[in-house]
């Protein structure tokens, strides 16, 4: 029973496209927004239980995801290799455990788009735009 943990929590691992939607990766923005709101919903809910929710929401990390799509036309390329390992992450995800954090934004990229993203929105959809009209004129 998971209340009956010696520090009972339920760990959300999200993505930074949950905090902020990304072009170009619609469907995969949308499944992290929800895995948030759902996060939040019941981190409330189970407070009566006395179990923690953790949402953990990570940069690029490497993973092989982009060799596993079915389609990928219109996708921003995404350079993995860039990305924290899963070893990292997983470190951040124990750490934030550990520390009995509600949310943890793990990686530099990711810390800093949330924080542009946070304070200058309009900035940061310029940006994101000029990549997404390079990405579909070359296309």
């Amino acid at each position: 029973h998971l209340a009956d943990g010696e520090q009972p929590a339920v760990v959300y691992v999200t993505s930074m496209c949950g905090r902020r939607g990304m072009p170009a990766w619609p469907e995969y923005s949308a499944s992290k927004f929800a895995l948030v709101g759902l996060a939040e919903a019941l981190r409330c809910e189970f407070v009566r239980f006395g179990v923690d929710v953790v949402t953990v929401v990570p940069g690029l990390t490497r993973t092989d995801l982009g060799r596993h799509l079915l389609r990928n036309e219109g996708k921003m390329d995404i350079p993995y290799d860039r990305g924290m390992t899963p070893a990292e992450a997983a470190r951040g995800i124990a750490a934030a455990v550990r520390a009995n954090r509600k949310e943890v934004v793990l990686g530099s990229e990711a810390r800093r788009m949330l924080l542009v993203n946070k304070f200058f929105p309009r900035l940061l959809n310029r940006l994101i735009a000029r990549k997404v009209r390079k990405l579909y004129a070359a296309g």
